[in-house]
């Protein structure tokens, strides 16, 4: 089974050593607790109780607001477009 902070640095789509950077530990440590041979701690637990989920809402939102926008194209845009490009390609 993952565990729970591999999990979650898949999800930011982040490697080892950027979460280890953002969150100023070693890439080792993070190592460590992905294998379950440490515990979360220290810097590492207070930058995930923190700023961990923060960067999650940012992402969801982003996600939501993505889906907006490719909703909207396929029901606002890309009709209207279709029926420009008909319209341009009447005879006249």
């Amino acid at each position: 089974m993952e565990s729970p902070l591999k999990t979650l640095r898949k999800k930011l789509g982040i490697t080892q050593p950027q979460l280890a950077r953002l969150a100023g530990v070693s890439q080792s440590q993070i190592s460590e607790v992905e294998n379950g041979m440490i515990e979360i701690r220290g810097k590492l637990l207070s930058y995930l109780q923190n700023t961990g989920k923060d960067i999650l809402n940012i992402k969801d939102q982003q996600k939501e607001f993505m889906s907006y926008v490719a909703a909207k194209l396929q029901t606002d845009v890309e009709p209207k477009l279709a029926l420009a490009v008909e319209q341009m390609n009447k005879p006249a």
